[in-house]
C-alpha cells in the first residue's frame, strides 16, 4: 500500500512539473514572438534610417557641388573685382594726368587772352582808332614850331546849308504827378471787415425828462483769446430689418467726418494752428509747448518735438505722435 501511495505522490509531481513546463514553454514562445516583432519593428526603424541617412548624404553631396560651384564663382567675380580696381585705379591715373593738362591749358589760355589784350591795345596806340587814327607826320607837311595848324580839307570859303526837313523840338517834358491828400491825423485807421461789438453805456443820475439827442462812439480793436473745448461727434446706431418677417437685422451708422490721420485725438484746426504757427510764423517748440500750458492743455514736449523731425512735406503727417 505504501508503494502504491509513493507512485501517486510521484505521478502527482510529475503531472505538476509537466504542467510547469508547459506554462514556461508558452511564456518562452510568447517571449519569443515579442522579441520576433520587436526585432521586425527594428529592422523597419534601422532601414528607414538608414534610407534617411543615404538621402542626407545625398543632399550633402548636392550641398557640396553647389558650394562649390559658388566658390568658383566668388573666385570668378573676386578676380572681376580685383580687375575692375585696377582698371579704376588706371582711369584715376589718366583723370589726373587730364586735370593737370586742363589746368596748364586754362593757365596758357589766360595768358593768351592777356597777349592779345595787350596786342589789341599796341595797335590801338601804333595805328589809333577807327574813328581817329593817329598818323605820323612826315618831314614835308610837318608843321613848324608856333604855325597855325590846318585841316587838309577842300572848302567852300563860304558855305551852303539846305534845309530838307525840319522839325519842333519841345524845350521841356514835363511828368505832372497826381496826389492824393492824406487823412488829416496821425491815427490808422481800422482793417475793413471786422465785426463789431457795441457796449451801450447809460448815463447815471439820468432825470425823468432827459432826451437822447445822440452818441458818441469810441472805437477799439479787441480779441477774445483761444477758446477749448471737447468736440464731440455723436453718431446715432440704428437697427434696420433685412427681411419681412423681422428675423434679420443690419445696423445703420453715419460715417465720421474726414480727418487727414486717422483715429487722432486732436481736431483738425490744433494741427492747423501749430502746422501755421510752426512753418509760417516760425515759432519754436518750446514756445508752443509754454503758450499751451498757460491755457492748461499740456502735451508732451516729445510729442511736439519729435514729428518736426521729419520732412516739412510731409505737412499731415506732422501729428502721428498724438493719435
Amino acid at each position: 500500500m505504501k508503494a502504491a501511495q509513493n507512485y501517486r505522490a510521484l505521478y502527482q509531481d510529475c503531472t505538476k512539473q509537466s504542467a510547469q513546463k508547459d506554462s514556461l514553454i508558452v511564456l518562452l514562445q510568447q517571449q519569443l514572438m515579442q522579441l520576433a516583432s520587436e526585432r521586425q519593428t527594428l529592422t523597419a526603424v534601422i532601414s528607414g534610417q538608414q534610407e534617411q541617412l543615404i538621402n542626407q548624404a545625398a543632399q550633402i553631396n548636392k550641398q557640396q557641388v553647389v558650394i562649390e560651384f559658388q566658390r568658383q564663382t566668388i573666385d570668378g567675380q573676386a578676380e572681376k573685382l580685383s580687375q575692375q580696381q585696377t582698371i579704376n585705379q588706371e582711369q584715376n591715373t589718366l583723370i589726373t594726368i587730364q586735370q593737370q593738362e586742363l589746368d596748364k591749358n586754362k593757365k596758357e589760355l589766360f595768358r593768351l587772352d592777356n597777349l592779345r589784350f595787350e596786342m589789341a591795345t599796341l595797335k590801338k596806340w601804333v595805328y589809333g582808332i577807327k574813328s581817329e587814327k593817329r598818323h605820323q607826320p612826315t618831314t614835308l607837311n610837318k608843321p613848324n614850331t608856333g604855325d597855325q595848324l590846318v585841316l587838309a580839307m577842300e572848302v567852300d570859303s563860304w558855305g551852303v546849308c539846305k534845309i530838307n526837313d525840319r522839325r519842333k523840338v519841345p524845350e521841356h517834358l514835363r511828368i505832372i504827378k497826381s496826389t492824393t491828400p492824406k487823412k488829416p491825423g496821425g491815427r490808422h485807421d481800422f482793417p475793413e471787415g471786422l465785426e463789431e461789438q457795441i457796449t451801450t453805456l447809460d448815463a447815471p443820475d439820468r432825470p425823468a425828462g432827459a432826451k437822447c439827442i445822440g452818441h458818441v462812439d469810441q472805437r477799439q480793436l479787441a480779441c477774445d483769446p483761444m477758446r477749448w473745448y471737447i468736440k464731440v461727434t455723436r453718431r446715432l446706431i440704428y437697427l434696420a430689418p433685412v427681411d419681412e418677417d423681422q428675423l434679420n437685422y443690419k445696423q445703420l451708422i453715419a460715417p465720421l467726418p474726414p480727418h487727414p490721420i486717422d483715429k487722432c485725438k486732436m481736431d483738425i484746426s490744433i494741427l492747423v494752428m501749430l502746422t501755421v504757427e510752426k512753418f509760417l510764423y516760425h515759432m519754436p517748440v518750446w514756445r508752443q509747448h509754454e503758450r499751451l500750458r498757460h491755457y492748461g492743455i499740456d502735451l508732451p514736449y516729445s510729442t511736439l518735438c519729435f514729428p518736426w523731425s521729419t520732412a516739412p512735406a510731409q505737412h499731415w503727417n506732422l501729428y502721428g505722435t498724438c493719435c
